[in-house]
């Protein structure tokens, strides 16, 4: 299988960052390209006395920013490894594994790269699997990346 167009999937945490090295060993020397992908998941919830809270335009402008500045971090860091790379940002208009598989499914990738946290039992229950949703819902290859324990992944400085 030709892997040309490779998604990656990240939340800026050090699952993530294993999954770009992931990609980055996957397209190194074979001239393919990366595209990072960041999903907003905007904060919305409902209260007994304020009705449904949904976040404002200036609020989402605002961390699809901050986003996009961390994202250009992690860009350079691609670049600097000699991959082509791109990046995206966007607000999540349904759930964050929904957006993942449409994203790519409308850019015609290859492969998705994803980092799982491993969480299992309860703590899998109550926070859900981004990565297993993409696994199920994908109508492509998904490769789940874990952080090996005790390892620290090449994630850009915070500025």
């Amino acid at each position: 299988m030709a892997l040309r167009k490779i998604l990656v999937a990240i939340d800026f945490s050090a699952e993530s960052a294993r999954a770009i090295d992931t990609a980055l060993e996957l397209v190194r020397g074979r001239g393919g390209t990366l595209t990072l992908l960041h999903v907003v998941e905007l904060p919305a919830y409902s209260t007994p006395d304020l009705g449904m809270y949904v976040p404002s335009p200036e609020l989402t402008d605002d961390l699809l920013r901050q986003a996009k500045r961390t994202l250009e971090d992690y860009r350079a860091r691609c670049a600097a490894a000699g991959a082509e790379v791109e990046v995206a940002c966007v607000a999540a208009a349904s759930a964050v594994a929904n957006e993942i598989v449409e994203f790519a499914a409308a850019g015609g990738f290859d492969l998705i790269v994803v980092g799982s946290h491993g969480r299992r039992g309860l703590r899998r229950f109550m926070l859900g699997s981004v990565a297993e949703k993409v696994v199920r819902t994908a109508d492509r290859p998904v490769l789940t990346v874990h952080a090996r324990d005790g390892a620290e992944a090449a994630a850009p400085a915070a500025s």
